[in-house]
Parts: structure tokens; C-alpha cells; sequence
């Protein structure tokens, strides 16, 4: 019984560890982007000082519109890395269900890609309670609705996909793009950190098919 309390936390902690060095990865490709930004706008702001745009409209357009292709570079990699990180956690939970069912838990074998509320409801067959604290569920679905939005519509807001923004807190009218709260990225990151070790922390707990008996 020992031997198989062992087995299955080696391969939760394997699991674990490769769900944070993709995160480590998300992270750096976040930090760096964040940086080039801050150094590309900089150099802009000088080069505006240096140049005399009082009596050129022209000019002050060029600035205008560089200012603007640099934010939206920002915001580009910014979706990269929300799309990332929805697809990481789910990729994550799928792995850690078929771990569960190798070490003899009642859970099916994947007909079709698992989405996050198909899992949840996987996770409910061994008592893992996503939906529920410690969990941050309404914020995972959050995370979800900005994703199927960046992923499915190019960050286009529809009226009803407004709606459905809204019901999480975010400042959308509809008919516009999607301009992501400052702060958000590392937000989800951390959610997406905490979502994955917490599931772990709860099925470390569950006794193996071997212990059961």
C-alpha cells in the first residue's frame, strides 16, 4: 500500500512541475514583451520632445500612430499569453484525470477533448469540487469567457458576448474590442498557478485503488 501512495504522488509532482515551467514560460514571455514596450516608448517619447510639432500636424500624427501600434503590440501579446495559460490549465486537468483513472478512479476514458466544464463535472465523479472554495471558479470561468472572446472573435465584443463579460466585472459595451484590464495577465497567471496546485493538493489526498481495498 505504501508502494502505491508513492507511485501516484511521483506522477502528481511530475505533472506539477511541468505545469510550472510552461508557466515560468508564459511568464517570461509576459515580463518580456512588458519590457520592450517600456523601452520602444521611451525612445518614442524622446524622439517627440527632440522634434519642434507645434506647427506640423503631420507630425504629431506620426507620433499618435506609433503610439498606438506599440499599445497595441502590448495588448497582441498580452491575448497570446491569456490563450496560453486557459490552455495550459485545461491541457493540465486532462492529464491529471487520466491519472486518476490509471490509479483506478471511475472516471471515462476521453471519446473527445474534455472542455472546462465537461471537467469540472469529471472532477465531481472522485469529489474534487472545482466549483467550490479553495477553487476561484467564478474567476477560472472569467478567464474562460476573455479567452473564447480572444481566441473565437480576434477580441471583437459583440452585444451578447458583452453580456456575458459583464456578468464578470468587465467594462464592455458591445460592438468594440476588447481592451484587457491593466494587471490582468499576471492576475491570470496566478489563478491559473493556484487552480493547478490546489487540484493537486486535493487528490494527493484521495488513497489509491490499492489502499482502498
Amino acid at each position: 500500500m505504501r508502494e502505491g501512495k508513492a507511485r501516484l504522488d511521483w506522477r502528481f509532482h511530475i505533472l506539477l512541475q511541468f505545469a510550472e515551467i510552461r508557466l515560468r514560460e508564459l511568464k517570461r514571455f509576459y515580463d518580456e514583451a512588458t519590457t520592450h514596450f517600456k523601452r520602444d516608448f521611451k525612445r518614442l517619447q524622446e524622439e517627440f520632445t527632440e522634434q519642434n510639432t507645434e506647427d506640423s500636424e503631420e507630425m504629431v500624427d506620426y507620433f499618435v500612430d506609433r503610439r498606438d501600434e506599440l499599445e497595441s503590440l502590448l495588448d497582441l501579446k498580452q491575448e497570446f499569453g491569456i490563450i496560453g495559460l486557459y490552455t495550459m490549465l485545461e491541457r493540465f486537468l486532462r492529464l491529471v484525470l487520466g491519472h486518476l483513472r490509471d490509479a483506478g478512479e471511475p472516471i471515462p476514458a476521453e471519446t473527445k477533448p474534455w472542455y472546462m466544464d465537461t471537467l469540472k463535472d469529471k472532477f465531481m465523479l472522485v469529489n474534487v469540487k472545482v466549483t467550490q472554495p479553495p477553487f476561484a471558479w467564478t474567476k477560472i470561468k472569467k478567464l474562460q469567457a476573455i479567452r473564447k472572446c480572444i481566441a473565437h472573435e480576434e477580441g471583437w465584443v459583440d452585444k451578447e458576448r458583452a453580456k456575458i463579460l459583464r456578468t464578470y466585472g468587465l467594462k464592455v459595451k458591445g460592438n468594440e474590442f476588447l481592451k484587457l484590464p491593466d494587471g490582468y495577465f499576471l492576475e491570470a497567471w496566478n489563478l491559473v498557478k493556484d487552480t493547478c496546485r490546489q487540484v493537486i493538493k486535493e487528490c494527493q489526498k484521495k488513497p489509491t485503488k490499492a489502499e482502498r481495498v
